[in-house]
């Protein structure tokens, strides 16, 4: 159970350049510790399209099983 809780990745608030760095820092890590899923939790008002998109390619081009789930608001560019 311990594992699963480390392959958790959460985008909290605004979507931005900074916190999108913060992401593939964070994934980048995850891939060279093994092939097991990820799962990435998602409370977000949305934020910058662009930067969105970025996430979107990111996810697109990992070799890991990423799992989304979205909780409370989860709007425009989330």
């Amino acid at each position: 159970m311990a594992d699963k809780l480390n392959r958790v990745i959460k985008i909290v608030g605004e979507i931005t350049d900074e916190g999108y760095l913060a992401f593939t820092r964070r994934l980048t890590q995850l891939e060279r510790e093994g092939n097991k899923p990820v799962e990435l939790e998602i409370i977000s008002e949305g934020g910058d399209a662009y930067t969105a998109l970025a996430y979107c390619d990111r996810m697109r081009n990992s070799p890991l099983e990423i799992h989304v789930k979205a909780f409370g608001l989860v709007a425009s560019a989330a």
